[in-house]
């Protein structure tokens, strides 16, 4: 009898396991910075596993929707889009149903994602990695930045999980350099995990940090994401645009394009933090401009979520 694999992502303590049968192994390859695996479940369809799982085919449009379009709703004609990871093509979809979108610079530092999302992920992301506006660039989002001479009205940070390897990215000279790119009347926007006490609030940093550079500061909530196993949040930033007003564009033509949201109130009632998250935001806020903020200070605010353990088992 055939052993059937399974793919198992849990936190150290064991509160939260993701445990998904692999029906098919579509591919593993190791690339230059990182091992790439899709898989295929019954459920979930093609999922994507690079140091944890990235995104299910199942339920994928229930964090990037969340990502991209409060983002461009919120800024009054968003041309030139700034994608910083992304690598899959989902975010560079979503970007692609505002009419105004004249061009997407999407960056990414892995040329074999971005090759292997053509080949496997193009139906799902509706070919946006071979679309004429998006200009695909294989590149270090650092160095990108530094050197560029493009100015975008909306920058959309997709690039991987808060851990201790990658933090770097999220560091407060980073959103610095991130914001270079941007026109004065620019929106920054970056995923923030969760605000789950068991995993040490991880959002609240990135909240902190966007805070520090942003004149206009809005944390909000996304949607449950089965595969995940968690809510995830965003947060949102701008110098010109007040964005916790969240005074939205109405645009008709793009409710029909979207699974979770049918109108603008709708989007907005979604996105509002719950009574006991907008208490542990305030408490964290509270903490920080008493005792100050230490990024290393394992106790209160962290950018690792608790260690996860990703591997597969055979039964």
């Amino acid at each position: 009898m055939k052993k059937e694999r399974f793919y198992i992502e849990e936190l150290n303590n064991r509160s939260t396991i993701t445990n998904m049968r692999i029906d098919d192994v579509i591919i593993e390859k190791q690339s230059s910075f990182q091992k790439i695996q899709i898989f295929y479940n019954k459920r979930y369809g093609k999922f994507l596993v690079l140091d944890d799982i990235q995104f299910a085919e199942y339920d994928e449009y229930k964090y990037h929707e969340p990502l991209v379009h409060i983002a461009m709703l919120l800024h009054p004609n968003p041309k030139k889009i700034f994608i910083l990871g992304g690598g899959d093509g989902l975010a560079a979809r979503e970007v692609l149903k505002h009419d105004s979108v004249e061009s997407v610079h999407l960056v990414d530092i892995d040329k074999d994602m971005i090759e292997l999302s053509k080949k496997y992920f193009g139906e799902l992301n509706r070919h946006s990695l071979k679309n004429p506006k998006v200009h695909v660039v294989v590149d270090d989002v650092r160095n990108f930045v530094k050197h560029t001479d493009e100015k975008f009205d909306v920058a959309i940070m997709d690039l991987p999980d808060i851990s201790s390897n990658t933090e770097f990215l999220y560091a407060d000279k980073q959103i610095k350099e991130y914001k270079h790119v941007l026109l004065k009347s620019g929106i920054f926007v970056t995923h923030a995990q969760t605000i789950s006490p068991k995993n040490d609030i991880p959002a609240f940093p990135v909240y902190w940090l966007m805070k520090q550079n942003f004149k206009y500061v809005y944390l909000y909530k996304g949607d449950f994401v089965p595969s995940f196993f968690d809510t995830w949040y965003y947060v949102i930033g701008s110098d010109t645009i007040d964005v916790a007003k969240l005074n939205l564009r109405d645009t008709p033509e793009l409710w029909d394009k979207l699974k979770l949201y049918e109108n603008k109130e709708e989007l907005i009632r979604a996105i509002k933090l719950l009574k006991d998250a907008r208490k542990m935001m305030k408490d964290a806020e509270e903490y920080v401009k008493k005792n100050g903020f230490n990024i290393k200070d394992k106790n209160k605010f962290n950018f690792e979520q608790e260690v996860t353990k990703v591997y597969t088992k055979y039964e």
